[in-house]
């Protein structure tokens, strides 16, 4: 390989294998929360821009109704 690059002289990186998905994006700085109980499982992102204590309520009161519901 010349001067230290890649096999066809470029200084890039070949492209992905086409059978491999592509990267995942960036997670983000929002809080991630997975609840599991023995009926159902809650999995929440927050928003980047949202205060952590505005998201855990909000995801208290789902729970809140999803508990009150009849089974």
């Amino acid at each position: 390989m010349p001067d230290g690059g890649m096999p066809d002289g470029g200084m890039h990186p070949p492209p992905p294998h086409p059978h491999r998905p592509p990267p995942r994006p960036p997670e983000g700085k929002g809080a991630r929360f997975r609840i599991q109980a023995p009926n159902m499982t809650v999995g929440v992102k927050c928003p980047d821009d949202e205060p952590m204590k505005a998201c855990v309520d909000a995801i208290s009161q789902l729970l809140d109704k999803a508990a009150a519901q009849p089974h």
